[in-house]
């Protein structure tokens, strides 16, 4: 109880001007703190409705948004016995291809593959990078939606982390 009568005795032996400025002061602290609360609990109501409303599913880390299609990234493996998706390396897809890397025939091969795989017409994909090595960057004209549904039926459901080996 001491302090506050010692507060109180401070704010009577103030001046008028000292204690009116010390009031003020304390109204636009009171009004300032008001307005900060409001503004973070208004953009966390709207973080929390736009994230309600937002249904995208999880994003593969091998799928990129790039405008209005999606970057895959790939791993070639050429010389295989025959031509299919076996899983995540890293975070890339790793395909293996039956055919040989001489005069582009794995990416001609590996561009018409995924064509098929993905359903849409061989003029909508597109070798980024990666023409001679096993790394690619492949763009399609699809939405990262499409892309991550279609990895969802071949590969089966998303790693909780994708940069993390599964053992087993």
């Amino acid at each position: 109880m001491a302090v506050p009568d010692r507060q109180q005795a401070l704010i009577q032996a103030m001046s008028p001007a000292a204690a009116q400025q010390q009031s003020l002061a304390a109204k636009v602290y009171s009004h300032s703190l008001a307005l900060c609360q409001a503004i973070f609990f208004q953009n966390r109501f709207v973080a929390s409705a736009n994230s309600a409303q937002r249904s995208d599913p999880p994003q593969w880390a091998c799928v990129q948004a790039s405008g209005t299609g999606a970057v895959i990234w790939l791993h070639v493996v050429p010389n295989a016995r025959t031509t299919a998706l076996v899983g995540l390396h890293g975070n890339s897809l790793r395909i293996r291809l039956a055919a040989v890397p001489v005069d582009g025939k794995a990416n001609a091969l590996l561009l018409s593959w995924l064509a098929v795989q993905l359903n849409v017409h061989r003029n909508a994909l597109t070798l980024v990078s990666g023409e001679h090595a096993r790394l690619k960057r492949v763009a399609t004209q699809l939405p990262v939606k499409a892309v991550c549904t279609w990895l969802d039926g071949a590969l089966g459901e998303q790693p909780d982390d994708l940069s993390r080996p599964q053992l087993g």
